[in-house]
């Protein structure tokens, strides 16, 4: 209406007119379908009697009484015996007149007693005047009055309150930026934004929600034939708005008038109150159980309905205010340790069904390269930064080993197979069969054994049929090295270097590699880089380097290529030679 034209006094005037109108409507709507059923109570009396007695014969018969002795047995032998009256005590005086005594006279009866008297001994008579009651006003405000006007006067007061409040939206707004502090714009916006589609998403889906439950309400009532299912429709979707109790409470409305007005009692018990589910707001189930429970008990059935709100204006708060960041990490319902985190502290806390468990939730939508680059390796240099730091001992570091070849094993090794078998399933021509296959690879560790279990991981991941990866030991020193490959020359030499420790060595080794054998090949597998990525890559390029990738999915798809190329030239070879 603003942007029509109209001023913002004239269209919120309107806007709330409109409003608190439908609402008044729906309210008239509701009451006069009340005032119906009120007036149709009294002819189902004879129905309600008729049912109480049949809840009282019920609980009547043979056995409830043999219960009802034995618990009142019980209750007596624990209680005990009952303490003898104190003869030498004098019972307590009876009020009896003195005449009452043995020996005393009794009074004479008198002659003429006097008639009783009548309740309205004026009002018998025709033509008399009708008594006069007298009326208190003071008590009448106090019974009758006060409460309606108190809620009058809260009606108009929170009227006003809306009023002013769209009035002066962006004064209050620019108030609320400048108390939090306006020198963190960004952040503010942000949380503001944040915290109005979440709640604007929660009011939204509650009004679908609850519309559609007490539509649905309705219509399964007038099936089974309930009176007033409009009624309790209506009532089924407003009392949705109140937590966890108000479908238990809009089923019992029904249910107990379907018990009153309808004869017997099967009927009634087909009514069946469907459970519907809200939509998320960004809250965890316990935390907003737990939200419920203190709003509740703080602000009563009005904190009960505004608790969802009020905890999805808390989550955010703490997504976007560093001081508040523990109302997001206990409230929120995103996952508060990263997947890799999850892994190595089941693994420390010697849990690895748990930890297998991660991986293969992981695997199911992810390829094994990126099940290794995101879970596995951040884990290892997790560990590999624990162990530098004596916080790790080498028993558990040899237990997150072999738990990580195990699960590697059981849960990326078939799925790997499968995805090479797919990729082979053409038959290969005879000049495919007929060559130097498959190609030699040699992994280098680049410094320790957590090097060296990242290799044998990666070298899972190749055809044996087309790719011979061989691993060489983490404890042979660089000069060893240096003499394995120049004796079996490999078409190519894939370095592992997992940050953080490891790398000066691992480019001294690269270094010896390129000064003794120029014309080797060498890729270089930073996994887990994440920081100074192209300075890094520099430094190994100059070190002697052909590539450097940071992820295992990077570098297969660098390396494949190559054997597949290498391949090809030692088919060419023996053609050659001949």
């Amino acid at each position: 209406l603003q942007r029509r034209g109209l001023g913002r006094v004239v269209s919120v005037s309107l806007v709330v007119v409109l409003a608190f109108s439908a609402i008044g409507g729906i309210g008239a709507a509701v009451l006069t379908e009340m005032k119906n059923l009120a007036i149709d109570l009294p002819d189902h009396k004879q129905q309600i009697i008729d049912k109480i007695n049949d809840l009282r014969n019920a609980t009547k018969g043979p056995w409830l009484d043999s219960v009802y002795d034995t618990m009142d047995g019980i209750v007596k032998s624990i209680k005990g015996p009952m303490p003898a009256p104190n003869p030498n005590l004098t019972p307590p005086k009876e009020d009896t007149p003195s005449s009452s005594q043995p020996g005393a006279p009794m009074p004479a009866p008198n002659p003429n007693p006097a008639p009783p008297k009548e309740d309205t001994p004026s009002s018998s008579q025709p033509g008399a005047a009708p008594p006069s009651v007298a009326f208190s006003f003071l008590p009448f405000l106090q019974s009758v009055a006060a409460p309606v006007i108190e809620g009058l006067a809260s009606t108009v007061l929170v009227i006003v309150l809306v009023v002013f409040m769209l009035i002066q939206r962006e004064d209050l707004r620019n108030r609320f930026i400048r108390l939090i502090g306006s020198g963190s714009l960004i952040n503010m916006t942000k949380a503001g934004d944040d915290g109005a589609r979440r709640i604007s998403r929660f009011l939204l889906m509650q009004l679908l929600v609850n519309t559609s439950f007490g539509i649905l309400f309705a219509i399964g009532l007038a099936i089974l034939g309930i009176p007033y299912a409009l009624l309790w429709g209506f009532l089924a979707g407003a009392l949705r708005y109140v937590p966890y109790i108000g479908s238990w409470a809009a089923a019992s409305l029904p249910i107990l008038w379907s018990i009153i007005v309808l004869p017997g009692w099967t009927q009634p018990l087909l009514v069946v109150e469907p459970w519907l589910f809200g939509h998320s707001i960004g809250v965890s189930a316990v935390a907003l159980l737990i939200s419920a429970a203190f709003w509740a008990w703080l602000w009563g059935p009005v904190g009960l309905i505004l608790s969802a709100p009020l905890t999805a204006c808390l989550v955010v708060l703490g997504r976007y205010v560093p001081a508040l960041e523990f109302l997001s990490v206990l409230l929120g319902d995103e996952p508060v340790l990263e997947r890799h985190v999850t892994y190595y502290q089941r693994l420390l806390a010697h849990d690895v069904d748990e930890a297998a468990a991660v991986v293969d939730e992981f695997v199911e939508s992810h390829s094994a390269d990126e099940v290794c680059d995101q879970v596995i390796v951040p884990a290892l240099i997790l560990a590999k930064e624990n162990r530098d730091r004596c916080e790790l001992t080498p028993d558990e570091e040899k237990l997150i080993f072999k738990a990580t070849q195990e699960i590697v094993e059981e849960a990326l090794l078939p799925k790997q197979q499968a995805a090479q078998q797919a990729a082979g399933s053409q038959p290969e021509t005879d000049e495919e069969a007929s060559g130097d296959w498959p190609v030699l690879v040699f992994g280098c560790p680049g410094h320790d054994q957590t090097d060296e279990l990242a290799l044998n991981l990666f070298a899972r991941f190749f055809d044996p049929n087309k790719c011979r990866f061989k691993v060489i030991s983490s404890t042979k020193l660089t000069a060893e090295i240096i003499a394995q490959i120049e004796e079996e020359r490999p078409a190519l030499v894939c370095i592992a270097a997992l940050p953080p420790r490891g790398l000066v060595h691992a480019r001294y080794l690269c270094k010896r590699l390129r000064a003794q054998l120029p014309e080797q090949k060498i890729f270089v597998g930073c996994w887990g880089l994440k920081e100074n990525i192209e300075r890094t890559k520099q430094r190994w390029l100059a070190a002697g380097a052909d590539k450097v990738m940071t992820t295992m999915l990077e570098t297969r798809a660098s390396v494949l290529p190559f054997i597949q190329a290498q391949a090809h030239v030692q088919r060419l070879e023996p053609a050659h030679s001949s």
